[in-house]
C-alpha cells in the first residue's frame, strides 16, 4: 500500500517519504554511525557469499537471482554513502536493502538475519511466495517483490495494535529459518515453511481486527486422555478470539497429503540424523512414536471438545453440531493446493479414519464427553461421529487465500 504525503519543509526531509513504513525506517537511519555499520555489514555480507560456491543448482540459482535483485539498484552499493542510503530508501529503489534494514534493526544492529536473508535458499518453482509466484513471470522478480513484502514488516512490528511485541522473538526465529546454514535439505525446507508463514501474517495483518500474537509458540492443550503440547506455527486474534494456525508449504498430491496427514495423525515422528564419517547429515529418519499421539490428533481433538455442542430436540434426543465460531486449531496449506484438492484431503483421510474403529474411539475418549461416548456406543454411533469429524475437517481446512476469505468477513 502507498500513501503519498508532500514533503515538509524541515531539516529532517527524510521523515516523510511514500511508503507506509517510512517512518519506522527513518527512525533507524537517523544515526550515521549506525548506517555506516549497516553499510560495512551489507558489503561483508555479499563479499562472503560470493566467496562461496553453492553445493546444489538450486542453491545456485537463488544466490544468483539475489545478487539481480541487489543489482537493480542500478549503482555500486559497495559505494553508497550514508546520504546515498537515505535516498536509496526514500525513493524505493532496492527492495533488498529495504529488507536488510527491517533484519539489522529487528536483531538490535546484529548481521544474523542479514546473513539469512541473503542465504535464502527459495527459487521461484520451489513455493507459492503466498501468490506471489502467479504475479510474476521471473524468479528474480517474485524475490524482488518478497524481500518488498519484508520491508512492509517494518510498519507491522511497530504496531502493537496489529502484533503483539511478544511476538517479536517468534518473527525473529522464523526470519532466521530463510536462510539457515545449508548443511542438508532440512535447510530448504524450513525456508520454504518461513516463506509462507510470512506471507501469511503480511496478508492476516491487513485484515481489519486481525493482531499477531505469536509466531512459533509452544502451546499446551489438555485432552481427557491426557496433557499434549506442540508448537503453533501462527497466534492471531479477531474480535476477540483467539486462533492457532499452523501453514503447510507442501507441494504434493491430495493422496500423499493425506498419508502425512495420517501418520501426524496416529504418531510423534522422531527424526533421527544419519551422519557420515566427518560429521555431514546424510538423511534424515523418520520413527514413528507408537502410543503417542501427534499434532492432527491434538488438534482435531481439541477442537471437537470446544466447537462440538449439543442441544435437545422435543423428544430429548442430544443435537451434535460444530459451531465454527468456536474451532480454534485450523490448518493451512498454499496456493498450490487447491480448495478441490482439498476436499480430496479430507476424503481420504476420513476413509483412514473410519477403517479403524480404534481411531475414533481415541479422539472420543480424548474429548471426554460423556454424551458423545455414549454415542459411539449407540447404533450407526460411529457413523454419526465420523459425520461430526467430516464437518469439523471441512471448517477447519483451508489454502491460503480460502483462509483470508474466512477470517476476512468474521
Amino acid at each position: 500500500m502507498i500513501v503519498k504525503r508532500p514533503v515538509p519543509n524541515d531539516d529532517n526531509h527524510f521523515k516523510f517519504v511514500t511508503y507506509v513504513h517510512a517512518v519506522y525506517l527513518a527512525k533507524r537511519l537517523d544515526s550515521d554511525e549506525s548506517v555506516k555499520r549497516f553499510l560495512q555489514l551489507l558489503i561483508k555480507i555479499e563479499d562472503d557469499i560470493l566467496a562461496k560456491v553453492p553445493n546444489d543448482v538450486s542453491a545456485f540459482k537463488a544466490k544468483e537471482h539475489i545478487r539481480e535483485v541487489i543489482g537493480r539498484l542500478g549503482e555500486d552499493y559497495k559505494n553508497l554513502s550514508t546520504d546515498d542510503l537515505r535516498t536509496t530508501v526514500k525513493q524505493q529503489k532496492s527492495s533488498y536493502i529495504t529488507a536488510q534494514i527491517v533484519a539489522y534493526h529487528l536483531a538490535d544492529e546484529s548481521d544474523e538475519i542479514m546473513r539469512a536473508f541473503r542465504r535464502y535458499h527459495c527459487t521461484r518453482s520451489m513455493t507459492d511466495f503466498g501468490g506471489l509466484r502467479d504475479q510474476y513471470s521471473e524468479g528474480v522478480d517474485v524475490l524482488d517483490a518478497f524481500f518488498r513484502e519484508i520491508g512492509e514488516l517494518a510498519t507491522l512490528v511497530e504496531d502493537t495494535g496489529k502484533f503483539n511485541p511478544e511476538a517479536k522473538s517468534g518473527l525473529i526465529r522464523v526470519l532466521k529459518e530463510l536462510g539457515l546454514e545449508a548443511k542438508n535439505g532440512s535447510s530448504v525446507k524450513k525456508s520454504i515453511g518461513a516463506t509462507e508463514v510470512i506471507m501469511t501474517i503480511r496478508k492476516l495483518s491487513q485484515i481489519a481486527g486481525v493482531r499477531i500474537e505469536g509466531l512459533e509458540v509452544r502451546k499446551v492443550f489438555n485432552l481427557a486422555s491426557g496433557e499434549f503440547e506442540r508448537r503453533v506455527d501462527i497466534v492471531f486474534s479477531k474480535g476477540g478470539r483467539l486462533f492457532n494456525l499452523e501453514s503447510k508449504a507442501w507441494d504434493l498430491t491430495p493422496e500423499k497429503i493425506s498419508d502425512y496427514l495420517w501418520m501426524s495423525f496416529k504418531w510423534t515422528v522422531t527424526r533421527t540424523k544419519v551422519t557420515d564419517a566427518n560429521g555431514n547429515v546424510t538423511r534424515v529418519v523418520l520413527d514413528p512414536e507408537k502410543g503417542k499421539r501427534g499434532q492432527m490428533f491434538i488438534d482435531i481433538a481439541s477442537n471437537l471438545k470446544a466447537a462440538v455442542i449439543k442441544t435437545v430436540d422435543a423428544d430429548n434426543n442430544v443435537i451434535f453440531q460444530v459451531d465454527q465460531s468456536k474451532i480454534m486449531n485450523f490448518l493451512q496449506f498454499d496456493g498450490r493446493t487447491s480448495q478441490e484438492d482439498i476436499e480430496k484431503v479430507i476424503t481420504s483421510l476420513l476413509d483412514t479414519i473410519k477403517r479403524k474403529p480404534g481411531e475414533l474411539t481415541a479422539l472420543v475418549n480424548a474429548v471426554g464427553d460423556i454424551d458423545l461416548k455414549d454415542l459411539a456406543k449407540g447404533e450407526d454411533g460411529y457413523e454419526v461421529v465420523g459425520d461430526l469429524l467430516e464437518d469439523l475437517l471441512k471448517k477447519s481446512i483451508y489454502n491460503q487465500d480460502g483462509f483470508k476469505s474466512y477470517i476476512d468477513v468474521l
